[in-house]
């Protein structure tokens, strides 16, 4: 989860990645009009429909709270929306895809960041860190044990 002194900032920095990470990206900066688009089965097809400016305006009022997780899961939801409703041989697919590559790599990035400034801080001695940052740490640790014990291909 997201230092909470730090959530806002740091969510844009994360859609401000994300949307610089493709040429086509804002595509998905705006909702869907069915008419303007031409897909007027659109929000027949699709029942939540979310686009980056929602997102944007939830970072903004808060509305994801110390909650990363619900940030995470409507970025994939734009994407997936996409996705859903464009064949898979279809450009706006295919950018989707994409973009929701990027995302991950970008969260992930994002993540192990978190985890480095968290310990950096615990080797300073500083206060105890917020525990949405302990319990990243700890899922990464648990992630590192489990993936010791997964046997390779090499190895079956």
């Amino acid at each position: 989860e997201v230092i909470p002194d730090y959530r806002r900032p740091s969510l844009h920095k994360v859609i401000s990645k994300l949307m610089k990470s493709d040429r086509l990206s804002n595509t998905f900066r705006y909702p869907v009009d069915p008419v303007r688009d031409n897909c007027p089965t659109y929000l027949d097809v699709i029942r939540r429909p979310i686009c980056i400016v929602d997102i944007l305006r939830k970072i903004d009022n808060d509305d994801y709270g110390d909650k990363f997780h619900n940030f995470e899961a409507d970025v994939e939801l734009c994407f997936r929306n996409a996705m859903e409703f464009n064949p898979p041989e279809h450009l706006i697919h295919d950018l989707a895809v994409r973009m929701l590559r990027s995302f991950h790599e970008i969260v992930d990035e994002f993540k192990n960041a978190q985890v480095v400034t968290a310990t950096k801080s615990f080797g300073r001695g500083s206060s105890r860190p917020n525990s949405s940052v302990a319990a990243l740490i700890e899922q990464q640790k648990q992630q590192k044990f489990m993936s010791a014990l997964t046997p390779s291909s090499g190895t079956l």
